[in-house]
C-alpha cells in the first residue's frame, strides 16, 4: 500500500508549511486589516436552484436564471437586505408555466426577518 507513505508526506509537508504558532481567527482578522469592518456587500449572477419543488424525487430541482443577487449586511445593526431578480429556465421535457421575471426583496433586521413583494 502506497497510500500511508504518501499520507505521512502529506502530513510531514503540512506540518512543515504551518507557522510555529496557530494563528486565531482575531489575529487573522487583524492581519487583514478586517477587524473594524461595519458592513459587507456582494453581488453576482448565476443559477439558483428550488429546493423542495422537484416533480419526483428522481429529477433535480427547478432552475433559475439569476441576472441579479445583490447583498447588503450591517454588523452594527444586525440587519441585511438581499434582492434577487431570477426567472425559471426553461428545461426540455420539463412542462411549465412560462417564465416570468421575479423580483425577490429580502430584509432581516434583529430577530425579524421579512420580504416585500415587488412589482414586476
Amino acid at each position: 500500500m502506497h497510500l500511508f507513505p504518501a499520507l505521512g508526506l502529506t502530513a510531514a509537508l503540512a506540518a512543515a508549511v504551518l507557522p510555529a504558532h496557530a494563528a486565531t481567527l482575531e489575529d487573522a482578522a487583524a492581519a487583514l486589516g478586517a477587524n473594524g469592518t461595519k458592513s459587507l456587500a456582494y453581488s453576482g449572477t448565476g443559477d439558483w436552484f428550488q429546493f423542495g419543488q422537484a416533480p419526483n424525487p428522481s429529477l433535480p430541482w427547478p432552475r433559475f436564471n439569476v441576472t441579479r443577487y445583490a447583498a447588503d449586511i450591517n454588523f452594527d445593526t444586525a440587519s441585511a437586505r438581499v434582492q434577487i431578480t431570477r426567472s425559471q429556465a426553461l428545461e426540455a421535457k420539463r412542462e411549465r408555466p412560462a417564465p416570468v421575471e421575479q423580483r425577490v426583496d429580502q430584509y432581516v433586521s434583529g430577530a425579524s426577518a421579512w420580504s416585500v413583494a415587488t412589482a414586476p
